[in-house]
């Protein structure tokens, strides 16, 4: 299946035009990588997704990868509860935006998200297939994912696991990329690509992690 898909070929420009951005090319990697983007209140996935997307698959918590659970979890939380829409407007509004948006997630290769969960041994083997593939992957691994400020705060550390699985694959070590975002200046950027070293995979994860952070910190 060539990425993304008709249906991100037509949308996306158009979706772009309201979401401009000057956004940087990935260059100097002769192997995929896993793209890191901190979520900002969805400011994150939105522009990386809408300017990456001919280049990586994005990690998408799985309900938003099927029309019932995107609109059971849109309707029953977020436009709800967390927005406090109306039901009367979150209804109908939520049903157009069903329809358009599960298709154009699908249309670039979302790969579901199943945390905390038995089932995401699936996201696992989806991202190395794609990975090896030669295609790269995008992950929001920070846990406040509703923070909209500069500062940083806790990450997963769970996705560094990809490294152990594709190295095991490829015999390649697993490039890791900051992407820095300035929603103010409409820009985005790709910090130092992070790579386990030698050491044990519990020192070089650590030693990966803080590598990843330092890289946002010193953008805050």
């Amino acid at each position: 299946m060539k990425l993304p898909g008709m249906y991100f070929r037509i949308a996306g420009p158009i979706i772009r035009l309201f979401f401009p951005m000057r956004a940087e090319r990935l260059a100097g990697l002769d192997t995929p990588c896993v793209l890191l983007c901190r979520h900002r209140n969805m400011r994150g996935p939105v522009n990386t997704v809408l300017h990456y997307a001919y280049d990586a698959s994005p990690w998408i918590y799985y309900p938003f990868c099927e029309k019932d659970t995107f609109f059971s979890h849109m309707y029953g939380y977020t436009m709800t509860e967390r927005l406090h829409w109306p039901k009367w407007l979150a209804y109908p509004f939520l049903k157009f935006l069903t329809a358009v948006t599960v298709p154009l997630f699908k249309s670039f290769g979302c790969i579901p998200v199943y945390r905390g969960d038995s089932h995401i041994r699936e996201t696992f083997r989806i991202s190395v297939d794609t990975l090896l593939s030669g295609r790269s992957i995008m992950i929001y691994p920070d846990i406040d994912y509703t923070a909209n400020t500069d500062s940083v705060g806790s990450i997963y550390d769970g996705f560094l696991m990809l490294e152990r699985l594709y190295f095991k694959k490829s015999g390649r070590h697993l490039p890791f990329v900051p992407v820095h975002l300035d929603t103010k200046n409409r820009r985005m950027w790709f910090g130092e690509p992070v790579v386990f070293g030698e050491g044990s995979f519990t020192d070089e994860l650590r030693i990966a992690k803080e590598a990843i952070l330092s890289q946002w910190h010193d953008q805050s």
